[in-house]
């Protein structure tokens, strides 16, 4: 039962969006997202998922806009520490059942 509750807490303390900041050259120029992306200030944010490639477009006045490819992938993070910590003891956990039964025939003669 413990495995899967920290299991459990890793999958929560992951959390269900990411979070990447963002820096312009010029300073705040705009970005524009594809689906999948939202900028939130100075802030790109993306919900947990497969890995995924998206476009994004800077542009700021003076300048020749551009697109750049933001990928969503997988990565260590914390939580895969403590995925792990839940795992790998249950593989040194074996134990002896509570109980045993063992019973002899007589011989015969």
């Amino acid at each position: 039962m413990r495995p899967l509750l920290l299991v459990l807490a890793a999958t929560a303390l992951g959390g269900c969006h990411h979070h990447a900041a963002v820096v312009t050259d010029p300073p705040g120029a705009s970005i524009a997202t594809g689906d999948g992306l939202v900028v939130r200030g100075e802030q790109l944010e993306a919900a947990s998922g497969l890995p995924s490639s998206h476009v994004v477009r800077v542009s700021a006045p003076g300048f020749e806009p551009a697109d750049f490819e933001v990928r969503l992938g997988y990565r260590a993070d914390p939580s895969l520490l403590l995925l792990l910590a839940g795992i790998v003891p249950y593989f040194f956990s074996a134990r002896l059942d509570d109980a045993y039964r063992f019973s002899l025939r007589p011989l015969d003669g």
